[in-house]
């Protein structure tokens, strides 16, 4: 099998829950780039400009999810979320 897709999120969540575990997804990544890049500035003295593009967009995606999850506390909905992984050889 070269291709497989795996359910990292799937279900229905207060904004509690889903800040909870959409931050603690993206910040992983962000850390993950972070340090992606601080190890190529010490091995090499330049950064990694894959990694800062890559963290201002999970940044850019944080701000987008906080403003969802405002808006469904404010009309007290909750949120489906749902995030496949999709695992392919290369």
């Amino acid at each position: 099998m070269t291709k497989q897709d795996l359910k990292l999120i799937d279900g229905v969540y207060s904004p509690t829950e889903a800040i909870e575990i959409l931050m603690n997804v993206y910040n992983r990544k962000i850390e993950f780039h972070e340090l992606k890049n601080f190890s190529s500035e010490v091995c090499t003295g330049i950064s990694n400009s894959a990694a800062g593009t890559r963290i201002t967009e999970l940044k850019e995606d944080i701000e987008i999810i906080k403003s969802k999850i405002k808006e469904a506390q404010e009309l007290n909905k909750k949120l489906i979320i749902k995030s496949i992984v999709d695992i392919q050889l290369y």
